[in-house]
């Protein structure tokens, strides 16, 4: 079970994240809900971590893209890995041309 820190961090990221893009956060999302913010036609998954590391798994990301599909909506996960933020985003929902990838 995460420590209240661990749990109070990732709260405070959800709300920084949803207010810096004008999304809602999701309340309970971890209890009851899947998808911690809604940002437009997005639905995000936080994940927080005061380790050096974080394990991907399939299954969040199975959970979280069937929980945006039943929403109509587009799956996406933020990750903080200590003081590192970053975006993972289902290869589906990318371009890549000779300038580079760009989210479709």
């Amino acid at each position: 079970m995460p420590s209240t820190t661990v749990k109070r961090k990732a709260n405070l990221t959800e709300r920084k994240i949803a207010r810096k893009w004008g999304g809602k956060r999701t309340p309970l999302s971890g209890a009851m809900f899947g998808g911690d913010v809604s940002l437009g036609d997005w639905n995000i998954e936080v994940k927080t971590t005061s380790r050096s590391s974080y394990s991907l798994r399939v299954d969040d990301i199975v959970n979280g893209q069937s929980t945006a599909f039943a929403e109509e909506q587009r799956f996406a996960m933020y990750v903080t890995i200590g003081d590192l933020n970053v975006w993972v985003i289902p290869e589906s929902e990318i371009t890549v041309s000779p300038e580079g990838p760009e989210i479709c």
